[in-house]
């Protein structure tokens, strides 16, 4: 379904630390004459380059002013997958400045007003679809705000998975066909978030930080043994498939 982590080639997460470098190096300013300009040390600059310290805002403000960019353009913004920028989209959407639109069926308004944004990542289209699918549930009042709010928090960990309704003990080819189309969207489901959280772990691992490594494998173990006990469920609910039974219904018995 959704692979939520870029890959090496889309590039990752870019830092406080690695912004200012490609800044420095962009407009050809060495390290020591930024630590002049900011009152700090050539061996600080590359501290903060090499993501070895952080500096707090007020220094962070210096050095956005020795470079000549806003402050902003620093921020370490943790873009670490599209789940990261989906949830961006949401915050910027339920304050009021952006809203999800199908470009084609927009075309008459105001460009001005309206302007498209065209996703180069498949999966992040993808995302995008589902975001307008709810939103236009919720804005046609078939869910509540309340739901839709709560569907965009739970994004992406939490999806909607078909119940299927009971079947008979000999099911249809249809319903092995649907019950097939369950079982490798739940899989595929299953996969992408279990990817999202083992990078976590990982990356928390690679950077050392033994508080994030305990959260995310937290995270990582609930959402493991949750979506089995979810699959387990739907499993015990599934009709059986006799030995005998045929795709088409009927029973060779």
């Amino acid at each position: 379904m959704f692979e939520w982590l870029f890959s090496k080639k889309n590039g990752g997460n870019r830092s406080t630390g690695t912004k200012i470098r490609e800044i420095r190096l962009r407009k050809g300013i060495s390290s020591s004459d930024l630590g002049a300009k900011c009152h700090i040390t050539d061996a600080a600059v590359r501290h903060y380059e090499g993501d070895k310290r952080t500096p707090n805002e007020e220094k962070l403000q210096e050095i956005a002013a020795a470079l000549g960019v806003d402050v902003t353009a620093l921020y370490d913004r943790k873009i670490e997958s599209i789940a990261d920028i989906m949830h961006i989209l949401f915050e910027a959407e339920t304050a009021g400045y952006i809203v999800p639109v199908e470009i084609q069926a927009d075309i008459t308004r105001d460009l001005r007003q309206s302007i498209g944004i065209r996703s180069t990542n498949e999966v992040l289209s993808e995302a995008m679809q589902k975001w307008l699918e709810k939103w236009k549930l919720w804005k046609t009042e078939q869910i509540s705000e309340d739901d839709y709010r709560n569907w965009q928090d739970a994004f992406p960990q939490e999806y909607e998975v078909e119940v299927h309704p009971e079947h008979e003990t000999y099911p249809s080819k249809s319903v092995i066909s649907d019950y097939r189309i369950h079982s490798l969207d739940f899989l595929r489901k299953f996969r992408t978030v279990m990817e999202y959280d083992t990078e976590r772990v990982d990356a928390a691992i690679r950077k050392e930080n033994a508080r994030y490594i305990d959260e995310f494998y937290s995270v990582l173990r609930m959402n493991l043994f949750s979506w089995i006990d979810h699959e387990i469920e739907q499993l015990e609910q599934e009709p059986l498939i006799q030995k005998g039974s045929s795709e088409d219904g009927s029973n060779n018995q």
